[in-house]
Parts: C-alpha cells; sequence; structure tokens
C-alpha cells in the first residue's frame, strides 16, 4: 500500500485517505462525474468504497440496488443487487439511455455520487448513519390512478424517504440517479435527518410553517455546492422542467439570489433565502484567498446545532457564530454581511403588499384547515368600504 492522507492543517483531524497503489482486482466502474449535462462523457473510476471480497454495490453504510416491482405509490419495491464481474469489475454496465426503466448502470451512478459524498461529510460524525440507494423508481399504481396493465409510470423526482432510503425516479426523460447533484442533495437530507435536525413541517402561531424544510433544502443543495464548486443545482435532471407558478425547479445558488420579502412559500425555492446568502460570502471569500475548505465546513457543521424547527433568524445567528470561530472574523464578517443582505435576521412570514401590487404565492398546508404557509399584510390608512384582493390560480396537477 502507499497511502495519501489529508489532514486539517489547523485541527490536525485527518480529512482522509486513499491507497495510491491500483489494483487490477479492485472495483472499478464507468460513471458521469458530475452529470450528463455538465460532464457528458463517462470516466472509469475506482469504486474504492467496496470491500475487497464484495461483489455487490455495498459499503460501510451504504447499499445501492435497483427497484424491479414499484407496485405501488411508496418507497417499498422489491430490489435486487448489481453483481460485478469475476475481477470485481462493474464497467460492463454502462450508460444505454436516458429513459431505461431496468438498468443497473442507474445504480452505480447513485451510488458513486453518494458514497464519495458520505466520504467528504465523514467529518460530522457518520459512522452510524445506515443508508439504502433505490433506483429505476417508476411506479405501476400512482397518486392519482393505476396505470394500465403493469406499465411503468415515469417519476420525475428523487426524495429521501425520511428513514434511510434514497430513491431516484426514471422520469419520463431523464434518470434522476444520472444526476451527482441530486444524488448528493439527497444524501444531504439523509445527514440533517441523521442529526436530528430534519423537519418535514412544523406549525407555530402563524399556521404552517415551511421554514424548516426550506433551512433543509439549503443545507443540501450546500452539500452539493461543497463537493461540485457548482453553484448550479441539478441542471441535468431539472434543468428542461418547464417553470410553474414562475418557480424553476432547477436552482442556481449564484444566479437566483432571494430574500425574504420574495419569500414565496415553496420551501425548494425559498431555500435560496439561505444558501444564495452563503454561496456569496463564499465567493466574496475565495477572492479574498480565504480558507475555502473551512468555511464550508463550518457551514455544513452548523447542522448539529439545529433541532429542526429553527427560524431563518436563528440559523442566521448560528451560521455566523460558528464560521467567525472556525475560520476568523473575516469570514464571520462577510457571511454576516450577506446574510443580513437576505434579510435572514428579520424574516417575517407576514409581508407586507402595497397598493396595486402582486405577490406570487404557493398555498401549502399541512391540512386543508391550517393557514397556509405565508400571510400578506396590506396597510389600511384610511376608512375605506372595501378592498378587493384578487387570486389567479395556477393549477399544477389533475386527476382524472
Amino acid at each position: 500500500e502507499r497511502i495519501r492522507t489529508w489532514v486539517d492543517a489547523d485541527t490536525g483531524r485527518i480529512l482522509g485517505r486513499t491507497n495510491l497503489v491500483m489494483n487490477a482486482a479492485r472495483h472499478t466502474a464507468r460513471v458521469f462525474e458530475q452529470n450528463p449535462h455538465s460532464t457528458p462523457e463517462l470516466s472509469t473510476v475506482e469504486l474504492s468504497w467496496i470491500p475487497d471480497d464484495a461483489d455487490e454495490l455495498i459499503a460501510p453504510g451504504i447499499e445501492a440496488k435497483i427497484c424491479i416491482d414499484d407496485i405501488d405509490y411508496t418507497t417499498d419495491c422489491r430490489t435486487q443487487p448489481v453483481i460485478a464481474d469475476a475481477t470485481g469489475s462493474f464497467t460492463e454496465y454502462d450508460y444505454t439511455s436516458d429513459v431505461d426503466y431496468g438498468d443497473d448502470f442507474a445504480a452505480i451512478q447513485a451510488f458513486y455520487h453518494v458514497a464519495r459524498a458520505r466520504e467528504y461529510a465523514s467529518f460530522l460524525g457518520l459512522d452510524a448513519l445506515e443508508t439504502e440507494i433505490k433506483v429505476n423508481y417508476a411506479p405501476t399504481y400512482g397518486a392519482c390512478s393505476p396505470v394500465e396493465g403493469d406499465a411503468e409510470m415515469p417519476f420525475d423526482n428523487a426524495f429521501f424517504d425520511g428513514d434511510h432510503s434514497l430513491v431516484f425516479g426514471q422520469g419520463a426523460e431523464v434518470d434522476f440517479a444520472y444526476d451527482g447533484d441530486v444524488a448528493i442533495h439527497e444524501f444531504g437530507h439523509a445527514i440533517k435527518a441523521h442529526l436530528g435536525g430534519e423537519q418535514l413541517g412544523d406549525h407555530d402561531a402563524l399556521g404552517t410553517n415551511h421554514v424548516p424544510r426550506a433551512v433543509g433544502e439549503a443545507y443540501a443543495d450546500y452539500l452539493t455546492l461543497a463537493l461540485t464548486n457548482d453553484p448550479k443545482i441539478a441542471e441535468y435532471a431539472l434543468g428542461n422542467r418547464e417553470p410553474w407558478n414562475g418557480i424553476i425547479p432547477a436552482r442556481d445558488l449564484e444566479a437566483q439570489r432571494r430574500t425574504c420579502s420574495g419569500m414565496v412559500g415553496e420551501p425548494h425555492e425559498d431555500s435560496l433565502i439561505l444558501s444564495s446568502a452563503l454561496y456569496a460570502a463564499r465567493r466574496t471569500l475565495a477572492a479574498s484567498g480565504a480558507n475555502i475548505a473551512a468555511y464550508d465546513r463550518a457551514i455544513l457543521s452548523t447542522q448539529r446545532a439545529l433541532t429542526g424547527r429553527e427560524s431563518f433568524e436563528r440559523v442566521a445567528a448560528i451560521i455566523t457564530a460558528e464560521v467567525e470561530a472556525s475560520v476568523g472574523n473575516e469570514a464571520g464578517t462577510a457571511v454576516e454581511h450577506e446574510l443580513n443582505a437576505n434579510g435572514l435576521f428579520d424574516c417575517d412570514r407576514i409581508i407586507p403588499v402595497e397598493r396595486g401590487a402582486a405577490h406570487r404565492l404557493v398555498m401549502l398546508s399541512v391540512t386543508p384547515n391550517d393557514p397556509s404557509t405565508l400571510q400578506l399584510a396590506f396597510e389600511v390608512t384610511k376608512a375605506v368600504e372595501e378592498i378587493e384582493v384578487s387570486f389567479t390560480p395556477v393549477v399544477l396537477a389533475t386527476c382524472e
């Protein structure tokens, strides 16, 4: 063996090790280094996380399989493993099509990106985190009605099930397992749940509170940024999707700057209020020669201080304090400036509106009787007999 070790110059913490001696019997595979859009050429990589004597996609805390029959709209699909050849290689499984409902390559692609994300984030203490990867998810029974016969129904999404499964849909035009951004993002949700801070919904005095979910989406996107150094998130899986109600599915932490005054009530878009500020500070610090690796670790480490019910204000305060303590005063000042510019230190879900102004809303609630995620406030300065409020609804989906 010839071991290369990465050590944190400030703390002495061992960040990672790799064996520089390559063995023909080691596990290799062909993957898209990021996704078919950003890195369209396949690369041959070593799956160094797989034990030498294993012939499946398994590693400490990770197992990847393909779904072979999705009988309903749940994650309970029967699975089968992907088996290496006699030399331990997975290179015989290659990319064939974006719409292959039964390809083993999807499991290899998702495994590769989740494994490297787990290795990178090991400083968070993930030894007890168990993750099962399921790919080619395409239910034969949909949310609306059954599909005729045994035909698969495309599933244009991927998700962490809140327990231990990362599920990647086979979409109508793309395979969500092929997008490394999506794989890392979903694993980010698993990390946050493992650390005790994943919150899928909450209530407070105003009604349904989506902010904890938005915070979770921001951290998942930031993990992706830290690994790829690319502010564009999921441009392969979601880049060609049509916007609905003005929301662009793929996120860009650089181009899509959001502030609290522009909150819409949808967790993915409102995550940009936090994540775009963190990226702006990162870019400023990179230009000044700051230690960006330390900054990234500081941001991600703050998840350990969260309970899952935080406001944007508390998250901003925790991040500012951690960055200042771990990276230095300059970094703390930079991130505080950007968080303040996005309004995170005074972020209210009651949005003031002016006369004649329009505000885009996504009306989400836990039950039909709950107040939605946002409320609009219009100040009446003089006596009036009536106030007219109009809504232009957008239908997202129908079931016949």
